[in-house]
């Protein structure tokens, strides 16, 4: 309840809670990473690096058409792409009338993490691992295009080399009118929560316990487990800093400011 009153009074504070939706208000609303569970009435908001694979995987689940209740049986890299396309239904295919009716009597959850860190798992998921070539040739060559003074040529031919600070640069050079990549998207662009008034909102730092809150007030926590997150060596928010430390003092202060408004709706503060 405390981070509902949290968000509910931050929107009024920043001016973007005033939109009353309707048939015609709602159609401008992106709501193209919301999912839809007509079955158990729910939507989930997916923030990327934001245990958005796993929630996938329960909503597949939940479809009745995986041969499994074990979410780690679901490859994450079928999850992203076939299962989605393939059983998931998106709230952006329905009509006005419908989004409307499944805003204002469905449950709505999501979740966060700290603005900053999810933009370095961000920046280690798409350039830093050997899976994601496409990512690196759609936006690290053109980053090291942009920001690299003497680029070897295997640099610009495979972009796979990326550093962070010129990740930062490239987000901070952005227009305001371009549309960034959902990996890097605002909490608030992508999921509106000034206007749709989620019933719950979920932490990545409270995750295990902020699950079973959620499995409780769906009902579904005796028909499977949620994944744990995996044992790392090095804890998240040291890993963070140390990255973090790659930025200039000006660069880390923008990109601060850069999500500043996602980082006051749901109560993050600078740590850095």
């Amino acid at each position: 309840m405390e981070r509902k009153k949290h968000l509910k009074l931050s929107c009024e504070q920043l001016g973007l809670g005033d939109t009353t939706l309707n048939n015609d208000t709602v159609g401008h609303l992106d709501v193209s990473r919301i999912y839809v569970d007509d079955k158990y009435k729910l939507l989930y908001c997916e923030v990327p690096k934001v245990a958005c694979t796993n929630w996938k995987r329960i909503l597949l689940i939940l479809t009745g058409k995986m041969n499994t209740t074990d979410p780690t049986q679901l490859r994450s890299s079928l999850v992203h792409t076939i299962y989605q396309s393939k059983y998931l239904r998106t709230l952006n295919t329905y009509r006005p009338e419908e989004i409307l009716f499944r805003i204002r009597q469905y449950y709505k959850f999501m979740f966060v993490r700290e603005p900053l860190e999810r933009i370095v798992s961000a920046y280690r998921n798409k350039f830093l691992t050997s899976y994601n070539q496409p990512f690196r040739l759609r936006y690290g060559r053109q980053i090291i295009r942009r920001y690299r003074e003497n680029a070897t040529k295997h640099s610009l031919q495979y972009g796979d080399d990326v550093r962070f600070n010129e990740f930062v640069q490239y987000l901070l050079d952005l227009k305001a009118n371009e549309v960034f990549d959902i990996h890097w998207r605002h909490f608030y662009k992508l999921c509106h929560p000034c206007q749709l008034r989620y019933n719950f909102i979920g932490k990545h730092e409270t995750l295990t316990e902020d699950v079973k809150f959620i499995f409780e007030e769906l009902r579904i926590k005796q028909l499977f487990t949620f994944p744990e997150p995996p044992n790392k060596s090095q804890p998240t928010t040291d890993l963070t800093k140390s990255i973090l430390a790659n930025l200039s003092f000006k660069q880390l202060h923008d990109l601060w400011r850069l999500y500043s408004i996602d980082a006051t709706l749901f109560g993050y503060s600078y740590r850095y």
